[in-house]
């Protein structure tokens, strides 16, 4: 029969890992639609931070705090200014980016171009998409 994976296993890390990394893309295809969703209403054409988008009932409690499924998220907004638009900046970095406590492999970037973009896991946050690739590629 096949061992049996511990929770400090590295089979179990691996899974752990795997879904961990999963709920961070999926909170950031969240975090997305919500910046989407605020800048066409409340927002009236600014997008907003995880408090604002946690205000209007867009994001959950946990994910606003931050720390969600292993990873940190943050959004810097900027708001319209004069002719310049407003933009975002969503990152969801790993709590711990090595080793068998790694949290992922993975992190992540999205801007209001609506593309989720990926990198090497760290624990400090992707600041642009122009070294990785999206998600899916």
């Amino acid at each position: 029969t096949a061992p049996v994976a511990t929770r400090s296993g590295r089979a179990f890390s691996a899974a752990a890992s795997g879904a961990n990394e999963g709920a961070a893309q999926a909170n950031m295809r969240t975090l997305t639609g919500a910046e989407a969703t605020y800048q066409a209403t409340t927002g009236a054409g600014n997008f907003g931070d995880l408090s604002e988008l946690n205000s209007v009932g867009l994001v959950d409690i946990v994910l606003a705090g931050g720390n969600k499924s292993g990873y940190e998220f943050f959004v810097e907004e900027t708001d319209i200014n004069g002719t310049t638009p407003a933009s975002y900046l969503s990152t969801a970095s790993t709590l711990v980016d090595s080793g068998i406590t790694a949290t992922g492999t993975r992190n992540f970037l999205s801007s209001e171009a609506g593309v989720i973009y990926w990198g090497a896991a760290s624990t400090t946050a992707m600041t642009t998409s122009s070294t990785s690739a999206p998600i899916g590629q």
